[in-house]
């Protein structure tokens, strides 16, 4: 669980040329942008609590990632295009 977790993050890193603590901690918008979208594509995969005790995030933070990213996703076309893109690139490891 904690492995495909590890991979799936350094792929988001690997992606858009963020630190994974950047991705986690920094308000910058493409940093915040990076968060929703790994979180986004990975949440159908793990638990609300287990991505919490995986990142360093709250649960609650984690929820509202989850709540709102298709939001997010309809209301931007580049958001959208990058939250798509990593969902098929990701999808292979869970498989």
């Amino acid at each position: 669980m904690e492995e495909l977790y590890r991979l799936a993050l350094q792929m988001m890193v690997d992606a858009c040329h963020i630190s994974e603590e950047d991705i986690m901690k920094r308000n910058l918008e493409k940093c915040v942008n990076a968060r929703y979208i790994f979180f986004g594509s990975i949440c159908k995969y793990y638990t609300d609590t287990e991505l919490s005790q995986l990142s360093s995030l709250s649960r609650a933070l984690i929820n509202k990632i989850r709540n709102s990213v298709d939001r997010k996703a309809r209301n931007s076309y580049f958001f959208r295009h990058d939250f798509n893109n990593f969902k098929k690139r990701i999808s292979c490891l869970f498989q």
